[in-house]
C-alpha cells in the first residue's frame, strides 16, 4: 500500500524487516526501476522481497545509496565542465569577433592590416577530444571504492550479495561481486577452491592421481 513518503521505497525482506531506499538509488535496480515505471511515483511504496534477507538487503541498499550519490556528483562535475567549456568557447569567439571588427575598421580607414585570423587560433579546440577505442581497462578492474566496500565483507556475505544483485538486476554490483570472487580464487589450488566454494571432493586419491598423470584438469565439481 502507499505511504506518506513518496521519495522512498520500503523493501520488506523475507524475514519481515523493512529497509528503506531512496527512489534515486532504487533506479540502479532494473527490477525496482521497472516497477516504479509501472506504478508511477505515487504508486506502491512497499515492496515485498521474498528471496533476500534483511542483512543482505541492508548491504544492497548501502551500495545503491552510495553509488547514486557518486553518480550524481559525477554528473554534476561533467555538467560544470561542459558549461565552463562552453563559456570559454563563447569568450574566445567574442574575442575573435572583436579583433576582426577592429581589423576591418582599421582597414576601412586605410591602414595596412593582415588577413583575418583563423577561426581557432588558440590551444583549446572547439571540438571534443578524440577518445581512444584501442585501450580498455582490464575486465578484472574494480573501482577503488567498490573494491574497499566488497573487501570488508565475509565470503558468505559476498555470496549472498551476488545472489541479491542478480535478483534485483543491478548490473554494476553483480559484475563487481563476480570480479571480486574471481580475483580471490584465481591463485587457489583445486583443493582450496573446493573448500572456498564448499564443494565435496568425490574423487578417490587413485582417481586424482590417474587424472594428474593424464595431464587432465581436475574439476572441483563432479558430474551426476
Amino acid at each position: 500500500m502507499a505511504s506518506g513518503n513518496t521519495d522512498k521505497l520500503s523493501l520488506r525482506s523475507h524475514d519481515g524487516n523493512v529497509v528503506q531506499i531512496s527512489r534515486t538509488a532504487a533506479r540502479l535496480s532494473e527490477v525496482l526501476s521497472d516497477m516504479m515505471n509501472d506504478v508511477g511515483e505515487e504508486g506502491t511504496t512497499e515492496v515485498p522481497i521474498s528471496v533476500v534477507s534483511s542483512p543482505t538487503l541492508n548491504i544492497v541498499v548501502e551500495w545503491c545509496e552510495a553509488t547514486a550519490v557518486k553518480k550524481a556528483q559525477e554528473e554534476a562535475r561533467n555538467e560544470a565542465e561542459r558549461i565552463a567549456k562552453e563559456n570559454r568557447r563563447n569568450a574566445r569567439k567574442e574575442a575573435r569577433e572583436a579583433r576582426e571588427a577592429d581589423r576591418l575598421q582599421r582597414e576601412a580607414q586605410g591602414e595596412e592590416v593582415g588577413p583575418p585570423e583563423p577561426a581557432n587560433d588558440d590551444s583549446e579546440s572547439d571540438h571534443e577530444p578524440i577518445v581512444s577505442t584501442v585501450y580498455e581497462k582490464p575486465a578484472t578492474v574494480i573501482p577503488a571504492w567498490d573494491k574497499a566496500f566488497l573487501g570488508r565483507l565475509t565470503k558468505d556475505q559476498l555470496f549472498d550479495l551476488i545472489v541479491a544483485a542478480n535478483f534485483f538486476d543491478i548490473n554494476g554490483l553483480f559484475d563487481y561481486c563476480a570480479k571480486s570472487i574471481a580475483t580471490t580464487v584465481e591463485e587457489m589450488s583445486t583443493e582450496q577452491m573446493r573448500e572456498y566454494f564448499g564443494v565435496e571432493n568425490d574423487f578417490t586419491p587413485e582417481e586424482e592421481e590417474q587424472l594428474r598423470m593424464k595431464d587432465e584438469p581436475i574439476s572441483i565439481f563432479t558430474m551426476p
